[in-house]
């Protein structure tokens, strides 16, 4: 019921919870993610268009490979976690700002250090009543930084879209910096929510009063959300707290869940990218991407955990992160298929 519900609005409730109205929380503005043209330009142009881009992209998913990940054949130790986001941060920039960006080190820099920023910028306003936040940001520090780095990634990307001046992606006028950068970081954080477990999805604002069929009441200016505890529920996947790589593909052999069980789907029995018509728009590059990382890492890089290091998984609110500090030990191979 409530998810063609369009008097519950998404991008309301992103923009109160990410602190949209505060200088520096840009790419979080309700303008932003709720916007036709940046809706259209990725559902429609980018998701139709993925076919022709895909070389590009694992073009540029080898490249980055190389210099982030390096091809030396000896076991050595990296960060995955930051390696990978520097990836798919790559790749990202290179449909939507071209080869100048994906190349650009410190553009690569700046959305990385905006993505750990805001979160710090984010908690530390946390910890100030909502109506002193409008005043406090000035002075805390992470803030500060985080304004800091959306002059920087502006500056950046100026020379780039002046040299574009054909038009966005959608195919209309767009000289807005933020809007670039934008589209970028939302694409960037569709990947990560693959990489992210969350306990609540379908986040919303109540726009008026609604009645649901049940009886039951939202107010206007209610925030909501729906568990996702049927993402863990065993009688839907069997021994959901084991890891199992041929899950979907045996779940999308039984009748009747050959649709539910491709990556991009949505249902209620598994809500990783939302649910309903305001889904996460960007879910279907952020698929073919990860694919094609995941294709390159496995087939040309050998792995393995450190000895004796067990790995842990964070809790933090309502979602489920791996732990930023894991580190693994890397050496090229010949792959056996060429790519």
């Amino acid at each position: 019921e409530l998810k063609g519900e369009n008097r519950l609005s998404l991008s309301k409730s992103l923009a109160h919870d990410l602190r949209a109205h505060i200088p520096g929380f840009d790419p979080f503005k309700e303008s932003f993610f709720g916007h036709g043209v940046h809706r259209d330009a990725i559902r429609a142009k980018l998701t139709q268009n993925l076919g022709k881009v895909t070389e590009s992209l694992s073009k540029e998913t080898s490249d980055a490979l190389s210099d982030l990940f390096t091809d030396n054949p000896d076991w050595h130790e990296v960060l995955p976690k930051q390696l990978i986001l520097r990836v798919i941060i790559r790749v990202s920039a290179l449909i939507l700002l071209g080869p100048e960006a994906s190349r650009n080190a410190d553009y690569c820099r700046v959305t990385v250090q905006y993505a750990v920023n805001m979160m710090l910028a984010s908690q530390a306003l946390r910890s100030w009543p909502r109506f002193l936040q409008p005043l406090v940001h000035w002075f805390l520090p992470s803030c500060r930084r985080l304004r800091a780095l959306m002059r920087e990634a502006r500056n950046i990307i100026q020379p780039l879209v002046d040299k574009k001046r054909t038009g966005d992606i959608s195919g209309r006028p767009s000289d807005n910096l933020v809007n670039h950068f934008t589209d970028s970081f939302r694409l960037v954080l569709a990947s990560i929510q693959v990489l992210t477990h969350v306990t609540v999805s379908m986040r919303r604002r109540a726009l008026e009063d609604i009645r649901l069929h049940d009886g039951l009441e939202i107010p206007k200016g209610a925030f909501i959300g729906v568990s996702t505890h049927r993402m863990w529920d065993p009688t839907i996947y069997p021994e959901p707290e084991k890891f199992d790589g041929y899950r979907f593909l045996k779940r999308s052999q039984i009748q009747g869940h050959e649709k539910d069980s491709q990556f991009a789907a949505t249902s209620v029995d598994h809500m990783g990218f939302g649910y309903g018509n305001q889904a996460c728009p960007g879910r279907f590059f952020a698929v073919d991407v990860i694919k094609i990382v995941f294709c390159h890492l496995l087939l040309k890089y050998d792995w393995k955990l450190q000895e004796g290091y067990k790995p842990v998984v964070l809790e933090v609110g309502v979602s489920f992160l791996m732990d930023p500090k894991t580190k693994l030990l890397v050496r090229r191979r010949q792959e056996e298929i060429p790519i």
